[in-house]
């Protein structure tokens, strides 16, 4: 079905950030990356929760460091659109990171 509204949407970033997020939930973690990364680049880095479930995704996969840098970028976008709630949970997820990175 994503991958459908993909078809018919080609150039939303929200579609790729769905597929992203479904294919990472069922364990497509290559599969993931390339949509949400699809999905950062159209939205011009300035979506925080795309950013932010990149880094998830980079972690899982073991790309602790990748995963930091796109915190940090998913932290000052959210910050820069007054985004307290989501501002929270990146940085929870990125204190995490930063700890097993240490």
């Amino acid at each position: 079905y994503l991958k459908k509204v993909i078809e018919l949407t080609p150039d939303s970033p929200v579609a790729y950030r769905n597929l992203g997020h479904a294919q990472a939930t069922e364990g497509f973690h290559t599969e993931a990356i390339t949509a949400l990364t699809t999905a950062v680049r159209l939205s011009g880095g300035q979506d925080a929760l795309t950013l932010h479930l990149l880094a998830r995704v980079l972690a899982d996969t073991g790309n602790i460091q990748d995963a930091i840098t796109t915190d940090q970028q998913a932290i000052r976008v959210a910050t820069a659109q007054n985004n307290a709630r989501l501002m929270q949970t990146i940085n929870a997820h990125l204190m995490s990171l930063v700890q097993q990175n240490k």
